[in-house]
């Protein structure tokens, strides 16, 4: 009535001031509660306090679905939850007869020889150069083949390192030295050298193939300064190693 009389131009009983119209803004807040409400409202969430008397409750459906994820995540296997966390991809390549290792896929395979499989890392970085090799032998352990101290063997090749020129060597650091460090019981030794430009890991094992012993190796190179992004993807690779 008093705004009907206010847009009348009527005067208002005395006293009393004409309603102001609500501000936009507050409008819409006011909607925005409204409609908050009649969804919740119409939208109810039951649970049973007894078997005959039901009461109705707050929903509980966004605890439901975030204990449902966390139960899905400890039940799960570790790191696999849809593909999530997964280590990197790699694809398997053969050394006829002798082992199996596996790439990344975007490493290039270059070459292929009797006893040699050759890759392409990083295309823009001419040193990034994979090999896998294997040759038979006549010893029966690496113990006879290289020497029975790992850490001294990989001093001794630390001396003569590829350089980042062909053909040419150089004298790097061991800065580690592994016996069989995927634990699989295979005879194998693991190395890591470094140098002013390379950062290596290199693999020996020696394996039996069809009654004849053979001395394999993966060798990984990297420039130095990428050493921190490939160290992971490179320990995957000689983990993949199997006969």
């Amino acid at each position: 009535l008093a705004m009907a009389a206010f847009r009348h131009g009527q005067k208002m009983p005395s006293g009393r001031q004409p309603l102001r119209p609500l501000r936009p803004w507050l409008s819409v807040a006011v909607l925005a509660v409204l409609l908050y409400v009649s969804k919740h409202e119409a939208e109810p969430c039951y649970t049973a306090t007894s078997s005959s008397h039901p009461e109705e409750v707050l929903s509980r459906r966004g605890l439901a679905i975030g204990a449902a994820a966390v139960a899905t995540l400890q039940e799960s296997p570790a790191m696999a939850v849809f593909g999530l966390f997964e280590g990197p991809k790699l694809v398997a390549y053969a050394m006829p007869g002798v082992f199996n290792v596996s790439m990344p896929p975007e490493y290039v395979l270059k070459k292929t020889a009797p006893g040699l499989l050759a890759w392409q890392g990083d295309r823009i970085q001419p040193v990034e150069v994979m090999t896998a090799k294997s040759k038979a032998v006549e010893f029966t352990t690496l113990a006879e083949a290289l020497g029975a101290n790992a850490t001294e063997v990989g001093e001794r090749m630390a001396k003569v390192r590829p350089s980042v020129r062909v053909n040419t060597t150089v004298e790097a650091t061991l800065v580690e030295a592994l016996v069989d460090p995927a634990e699989k019981g295979l005879d194998t030794y693991q190395f890591e050298f470094v140098s002013d430009f390379i950062h290596e890991l290199k693999l020996y094992a020696l394996l039996k193939a069809e009654g004849q012993n053979y001395l394999c190796s993966v060798n990984l190179r990297t420039p130095a300064l990428l050493w921190e992004d490939r160290q992971e993807k490179f320990r995957g690779i000689m983990a993949s190693l199997t006969p």
